[in-house]
C-alpha cells in the first residue's frame, strides 16, 4: 500500500527504516582482516595484494592480473598501455557508466558510441562494424548484469581491422562466454570491486591480460612509472633503490623526451584498505577459495612508511 504525501512524494505504509538498494555481505571475517591490516603496519601493496592477483588470475583463466584502485583507473591504464593516442577513436556502448567513455576523453581520444541490441542491451557487433573508421584503434564491449557481449563477431572485427579489445567487465564476475570466463577473452579485461559488485573490496579494480608486454607496462604505469613497488623496496630481500620512468606514459607534447624521463598522467595503485578482504557479496556465487582475500598479514621487521 502506498500513501500520497505532499509535493508528490510517496512512501510505503508501515516502513520506518531506510531500504538500501544493495547491501554487501560483511561479517566478522572481513572485519578481523581489516583490523589485522591496520595492526600490521603494511597498508599499501604487499604480499596479500600479490596473492589476490595470482588467485584472481587463476580463477578467470588469465595469465596476468594486476590490482588497481578502481575499474575506472584500470580502463584508463588499459587504453594507455594499448597505445591510444589523441585523435584516435574508441568504439563502446552508450549503455554503461560514464567512466567507460570518460577514460577515452582523458587520453584526448574520441569515444564513438555504437548501438546496443534491444533485447539484451549489449553492444551490437553489426553497428560496431558500421562505426569503424581509419581512426578506430580499440573497442570496449560492456558486459551488463552478468550477461556477456557477443564476443566472437567483435573479436573477428578486431582481428580484421587490427583493433585492441578491452572488455569493461565491471558487471562480469563470474561470467562465462561459450565456456570461457570473462577476463581471458579480450586483449585486456577490467573488473570492478565497488560496493555493489558480487566481489567487493569497498573500492578497487583488476586488469587481466594474456600479454606479457601489456602486463609489464601496467605494473609500472600504475605506480607513476616506479620500477619497484613498495613490497620489492621494503622487504628484507628487497632494495630501496628504484627508478621512475621505465615504461611510463608520456604526454603527447613530450614525445621527443627520452623514455626513462617520461612521467605518468595519474597515480593508479591499489590500496589494501578497500577493504582488506575481497569476499563475494552473494555467497555461493563465487568460490571464496578461488577469489583470495585482499588483505595484508603482519610482516615482522617491516617499517611503517608512506610510498
Amino acid at each position: 500500500m502506498i500513501s500520497q504525501q505532499p509535493l508528490g512524494k510517496t512512501i510505503p505504509e508501515g516502513r520506518t527504516s531506510f531500504l538500501p538498494f544493495y547491501r554487501p555481505w560483511i561479517d566478522e571475517r572481513e572485519i578481523s582482516e581489516v583490523v589485522d591490516t591496520l595492526r600490521s603496519g603494511w597498508l599499501t601493496m604487499g604480499p596479500k595484494t600479490i596473492q589476490f592477483e595470482e588467485k584472481f588470475g587463476a580463477y578467470v583463466g588469465a595469465k596476468h592480473a594486476l590490482a588497481v584502485n578502481s575499474c575506472t583507473a584500470g580502463l584508463h591504464l588499459a587504453l594507455d598501455v594499448a597505445g591510444i593516442q589523441p585523435g584516435d577513436e574508441v568504439i563502446t556502448s552508450p549503455y554503461t557508466f560514464a567512466a567507460t567513455a570518460n577514460v577515452v576523453l582523458h587520453l584526448k581520444a574520441r569515444p564513438v558510441l555504437a548501438d546496443v541490441v534491444p533485447d539484451t542491451m549489449l553492444l551490437d557487433p553489426a553497428d560496431v562494424a558500421r562505426k569503424i573508421t581509419p581512426r578506430t584503434r580499440a573497442v570496449i564491449p560492456v558486459h551488463i548484469a552478468g550477461a556477456p557481449c557477443d564476443m566472437d563477431p567483435l573479436l573477428e572485427l578486431a582481428a580484421r581491422h587490427k583493433l585492441v579489445v578491452i572488455e569493461d567487465a565491471a558487471h562480469a564476475l563470474p561470467t562465462r562466454y561459450k565456456g570461457r570466463m570473462v577476463g581471458s577473452i579480450g586483449d585486456l579485461s577490467v573488473f570492478s570491486f565497488y560496493a555493489g559488485k558480487n566481489l567487493t573490496t569497498g573500492e578497487g579494480g583488476m586488469v587481466t591480460t594474456e600479454s606479457d608486454e601489456y602486463a609489464e607496462r601496467l605494473r609500472t604505469r600504475r605506480l607513476h612509472g616506479i620500477s619497484r613497488d613498495a613490497w620489492k623496496r621494503y622487504t628484507a630481500e628487497g632494495s630501496w633503490y628504484y627508478e621512475i620512468g621505465a615504461g611510463a606514459a608520456a604526454a603527447p607534447e613530450a614525445a621527443d623526451v627520452p623514455r626513462r624521463a617520461q612521467l605518468l598522467r595519474q597515480p593508479l595503485p591499489a590500496r589494501s584498505l578497500r577493504p582488506a578482504r575481497g569476499e563475494p557479496a552473494h555467497r555461493g556465487v563465487v568460490d571464496p577459495a578461488c577469489l583470495a582475500p585482499l588483505r595484508h598479514a603482519a610482516q615482522p621487521g617491516v617499517p611503517h612508511h608512506r610510498p
